[in-house]
Parts: C-alpha cells; sequence; structure tokens
C-alpha cells in the first residue's frame, strides 16, 4: 500500500494484519458478554433455592397477598385490630416559571383508627385522592417547593383535609414514602 504526501513523494505504508488488531477487541467482547451471563445465571441459581427452601415464606406471603388486595387496587394491612390501608401512589409536578423543575411523589397510608368505618373510608378513597392531588399540585407551584419540604406541614395539611371529608379521629394521614426529582 503506497501513500502520497502532499509534496508528491510516494512512501511504503506497512500493511497490518486485521485479525490481529481484532484481538484485543474481541477478547474484550467476551469479558463483557461473560460477566452478565454469569450474574444473570448466579441469580437465576439463587431464585431456584428460595423457592425450593423457603415454600412456608411463598405460601404465607400468597395467602396474605389475596387478603390484602381488594378490587380498587388499595392494600389493606391488619395489624391486631389496626387497619391501614395504602394508597396509590401521588405524583404532582414541581412548577417554576411555566415549566416543569421536577416531580414529587407521595405514598400515603390511612390508619382506619375505627375499624367500623372501613366501608365509610373505602367509599371516599376518589375524594381524598382528589384533595390530596390538588394540594400537591398548588404545593409543587408555590414557593415552598423551591426548598426542602416541609413534611410536617404537608402531613398537617393532607391531616386536615381527610378531617374536613371524614370526620376527625376517623383516619390518621401517614407518609408511606416520599420522593422528589429535579430535572435541568
Amino acid at each position: 500500500m503506497k501513500a502520497m504526501y502532499r509534496s508528491g513523494t510516494e512512501i511504503d505504508m506497512p500493511r497490518q494484519d486485521l485479525s490481529e488488531k481484532q484481538k484485543p477487541t474481541d477478547k474484550l467482547f467476551r469479558q463483557l458478554l461473560i460477566a452478565p451471563a454469569l450474574a444473570l445465571f448466579i441469580a437465576a441459581f439463587a431464585g431456584m433455592a428460595t423457592l425450593v427452601y423457603a415454600p412456608e415464606v411463598q405460601a404465607q406471603s400468597e395467602e396474605e397477598a389475596a387478603e390484602g388486595e381488594d378490587e380498587e387496587g388499595e392494600e389493606k394491612k391488619s395489624v391486631g385490630k389496626h387497619v391501614f390501608i395504602k394508597l396509590e401512589p401521588l405524583i404532582s409536578p414541581v412548577l417554576d416559571d411555566r415549566s416543569i423543575k421536577g416531580k414529587i411523589t407521595l405514598v400515603l397510608r390511612l390508619h382506619l383508627i375505627d375499624t367500623a368505618v372501613e366501608e365509610k373510608v373505602r367509599h371516599r378513597i376518589p375524594q381524598l385522592n382528589d384533595a390530596y392531588l390538588n394540594y400537591m399540585y398548588r404545593y409543587g407551584s408555590s414557593a415552598a417547593s423551591t426548598g426542602v419540604m416541609q413534611l410536617e406541614s404537608v402531613l398537617g395539611t393532607l391531616q386536615r383535609l381527610t378531617n374536613k371529608i371524614l370526620g376527625k379521629k376517623i383516619v390518621t394521614v401517614l407518609i408511606d414514602e416520599v420522593s422528589r426529582t429535579r430535572s435541568n
């Protein structure tokens, strides 16, 4: 193979064997392929071992799942005389100057103080979700959302909304999970 400089002189270029160039790449490719396959194999084996050696735990969790989910998708959990209802996640945007700056995800759990009103509470869950989302949208677009979330203030407002809809001393609102993400 010949190469030519701008001055017009020709030089002979050494011919390179392409198979030697590809060998390091092939080795790297094999390493990158083997590592995930090995991790997948180990995970699958660990999963099988869990199923074989822990059937009581699996049966117990299946029974709890069958009892814990109702037709609306809320999770019901009874602990002694206490009843907890886990609501679907509430997701609201954080707005600033008419642009979205992030989002707030809030998962709430309702603690029923009186178990006799469970049916009344379940009937009002859509109304509660609407009130909660309305508040979260206002909170996400206010100046209060630009800093650190004041969870005590948010929880107090959510409890007041709940008391207004259901009545006092029926339900206690608990924050199960909270997440705030920012986008640039």
